[in-house]
């Protein structure tokens, strides 16, 4: 027997073939992933991503520039879009997933109750992300999409203008994208600014903190004269200096924006407080600005704002120039407020239009050209005086009676409490100066009631006759009970300059002569006081 000997060779090599086995992502859209992966581990998956990317979003489009409506734009439609898209990836392999299973179930004899319920889940899954989609996203991206392409029309345009010579200068309306690129514009053509009026009811929170940094860097004084509310205060407190008037008011409340709650806006809330504290007001005053509901706004009292340090101090009218209007207010809107201003005005321009026009348009090259309040208080009154002045002569009977009464007792309010002023008011020795707090309210109220009826009963009226005016004049000795001038009296009062111990003398002497002429009958009384009013305008 023959035996042979064998080597025994390697079977060839065979490439296994290539594994068209779906990663975990389509393996769920597909329904192929067990129930149990679908429901639990898929809900955890969805939920830890949701969150991650809608933080990774965030930080991506954070601009150093600061507010970009587009970026913001891009931001929430890319947040959405793949929050949507998540949850229909979820939710369509979670319901092929439950229906493979009861498939599956069915094939063995068995029930598919979990598979049903894993459904139910689906369905509920599914409302609950198209409600959150409409009551959340759909409003933001209404939202941003007004604020990057229709140019934010829900916030007031705003305006810039400067005055007092480029010393000065006022931002009005709302705060939207590009006014701070527009104001550092202006800032750099016209470096003496130094002051920045504000007058805004708010706007975008964003563009308040690039203001707020620009007022801030550029060492400028802010001062608000009427309003400064919501992201207004925000900017207002980047001044180096911050001031307001007696009358205005600063608002402030929490940030909001369509769809997010208070809780969402707690970042937006932290980084505005730490912009308050670090221009010095006050942590508690903070708080509570902050904590103020946005569908509310506080007004604290000048007293507040001054404890809290959220102001420098309070500036009267002499100190700014007038603002609160706007650089392209209409001259009639300037009219409106000049009648609210001095309610006389309004007689002068149902009576005699033109001189209101002419008026208006001092006034309105006044506010323009950036005279403080004092000055166009003083402009303003000093033309209205004069007027009145030219009419009083002309006056009905009566309104010229009452107001020698008026003067009567005007005189006798000063003499009382100071004689020199009494002086000054009735000889005119004290120029443009303005007796309103000197006078007081119910003297100034039956002033300005009395001019009133001066400017709408004035009209022309016949010279009384020389005979009439030497009748009525010797009826002045004659009448009784009445105190006369003594001749040291007569002279004192035609005296141009009176030394200031005689001041007292020349104030009760007034009093005298008009408490003679109104004892007189009315026609006689009437007859001197229009020759008086006339020499004395």
């Amino acid at each position: 027997m023959t035996m042979e000997s064998t080597t025994s060779l390697p079977a060839p090599h065979v490439p296994a073939p290539p594994s068209h086995e779906p990663n975990f992502v389509v393996r769920h859209w597909r329904g192929l992933l067990p129930l149990w992966v679908s429901y639990w581990v898929v809900n955890v998956i969805v939920g830890v991503a949701s969150s991650v990317i809608v933080v990774a979003i965030v930080a991506i489009f954070r601009s150093d520039a600061g507010y970009q409506p587009l970026l913001l734009f891009s931001m929430f439609f890319l947040i959405w879009t793949l929050v949507a898209g998540i949850s229909v990836w979820q939710i369509v392999g979670l319901w092929r997933s439950a229906n493979r299973h009861a498939g599956g179930q069915a094939a063995i004899g068995k029930g598919s109750f979990w598979a049903r319920a894993a459904q139910v889940a689906t369905i509920i899954m599914a409302l609950n992300v198209t409600w959150i989609f409409f009551k959340d996203g759909v409003p933001q991206l209404t939202h941003v999409t007004r604020i990057a392409f229709m140019g934010d029309p829900d916030i007031a345009p705003y305006s810039l203008r400067t005055m007092r010579g480029g010393t000065e200068a006022e931002i009005s309306g709302g705060f939207k994208y590009g006014l701070t690129s527009d104001f550092s514009k202006l800032l750099k053509e016209q470096p003496q600014i130094k002051v920045v009026h504000l007058h805004s009811g708010g706007g975008r929170i964003g563009e308040a903190k690039k203001l707020y940094d620009v007022l801030k860097n550029n060492g400028l004084t802010t001062y608000v004269s009427y309003e400064c509310s919501s992201a207004c205060a925000l900017a207002f407190a980047g001044g180096k200096e911050r001031f307001i008037a007696r009358r205005a008011s600063l608002g402030f409340h929490a940030p909001s924006f369509p769809g997010m709650t208070a809780n969402d806006m707690k970042g937006s809330i932290d980084e505005q407080s730490g912009l308050f504290i670090k221009a010095g007001f006050s942590p508690v005053f903070v708080s509570r600005a902050l904590n103020t509901p946005a569908s509310t706004l506080w007004k604290p009292t000048i007293d507040e704002l001054v404890s809290a340090k959220a102001v420098t101090g309070i500036a009267d009218n002499a100190r700014f120039a007038v603002s609160g209007y706007g650089g392209d207010v209409p001259k009639d809107q300037i009219g409106a407020a000049l009648v609210k201003l001095v309610p006389l005005i309004k007689a002068i321009k149902q009576k005699y239009p033109a001189r209101y026009e002419s008026m208006l348009d001092g006034f309105y090259k006044s506010y323009i050209d950036g005279d403080t309040e004092s000055e166009q208080n003083g402009k303003v009154r000093k033309t209205v005086l004069s007027i009145v002045d030219e009419f009083r002569p002309t006056a009905d009977d009566d309104v010229i009676v009452d107001y020698g009464r008026l003067q009567v007792d005007s005189y006798r309010h000063l003499g009382a409490r100071d004689a020199t002023a009494c002086y000054y008011y009735a000889s005119g020795a004290g120029g443009d100066r303005n007796f309103t707090q000197d006078l007081g309210p119910a003297l100034i109220q039956r002033e300005r009631d009395v001019n009133e009826r001066i400017v709408l009963t004035a009209a022309p009226r016949s010279a009384a006759s020389e005979a009439e005016m030497k009748t009525s004049f010797s009826k002045m000795f004659m009448a009784p009970g009445t105190p006369k001038l003594t001749t040291d009296e007569r002279v004192m009062l035609k005296a141009d300059n009176v030394a200031p111990d005689k001041h007292a003398a020349y104030c009760r002497a007034t009093i005298k002569f008009y408490s003679e002429v109104l004892a007189l009958p009315p026609a006689d009384a009437v007859r001197l006081l229009r020759v008086m009013f006339k020499s004395s305008r």
